[in-house]
């Protein structure tokens, strides 16, 4: 069973809500989610170091919100609505790029489910917003529930 769940990495830093990736993949993980599965990742191009081209990816990151925090979004990749749902911006390459360079190289599955999570505060060092745990934990719900019924 462990083999056919998909890699779910989540994008984050310690800047406030960026931090909604991680909270994804350690609420999965919480569930039972194996640890083989997931990933946590500082970086997009970290991305190239976990995935491959035959296993479902899932990515989950912290979007920019304009009057919508904690708002969860779910898009598939290959998608122009990443440009409209920009990730938290505390990247050298976006997300955007990473994934484009990676089709391009046939490196990455043809289509990624990508889960954002409108975030509001971008602070060093601050801890995430209580709403935004808790739209992670829906998040994980969701892919735990889609992966375990699959």
């Amino acid at each position: 069973m462990i083999s056919h769940l998909p890699l779910v990495i989540g994008l984050g830093s310690n800047h406030g809500d960026d931090q909604a990736g991680w909270f994804v993949v350690d609420r999965l993980r919480e569930l039972g989610y194996p640890d083989t599965s997931l990933y946590r990742a500082t970086h997009p191009a970290d991305i190239f170091d976990v995935a491959v081209k035959d296993r479902q990816l899932i990515i989950c990151d912290a979007c920019l919100a304009e009057n919508s925090p904690c708002k969860i979004n779910r898009l598939t990749w290959p998608t122009d609505q990443l440009l409209e749902h920009q990730t938290s911006g505390t990247h050298d390459l976006s997300l955007r790029q990473v994934l484009s360079v990676g089709q391009q190289l046939q490196c990455f599955p043809e289509t990624i489910d990508i889960w954002t999570i409108d975030g509001c505060s971008w602070t060093s060092g601050a801890p995430v917003a209580h709403k935004i745990q808790v739209a992670a934990a829906e998040v994980a719900k969701r892919i735990w529930e889609a992966a375990h019924h699959a």
